[in-house]
């Protein structure tokens, strides 16, 4: 049986970031981070932690923001797919893919 290789994801989005606490998730405040990996665990069907590229301040918007994770399996990115928009309250740009 082969095994997947593991990939690593990198996906660039932009958010307006008023209603957000930062980036990067907290306890006691909702922040991207926190948006994004509840979105790709209705996706995934699994818990899936991502790394931001940088931290934002609350209330902080991005155009160009890119973050990853890794999978041991893969992603399809067509829109007959899988309908990300419907899961993500923030807007992605590009998903691509990093080999190592």
């Amino acid at each position: 049986k082969k095994v997947p290789s593991k990939r690593t994801i990198a996906v660039k989005i932009r958010f307006l970031g008023a209603n957000y606490h930062g980036f990067q998730r907290q306890q006691n405040a909702l922040s991207v981070q926190e948006v994004i990996e509840e979105a790709l665990f209705k996706i995934l069907g699994q818990q899936t932690v991502i790394f931001g590229c940088s931290r934002t301040d609350t209330g902080v918007s991005a155009e160009e923001y890119v973050f990853s994770f890794e999978r041991n399996t893969t992603i399809h990115t067509t829109k007959n797919s899988c309908d990300t928009h419907r899961f993500f309250r923030v807007t992605y740009h590009q998903v691509f893919f990093v080999e190592f």
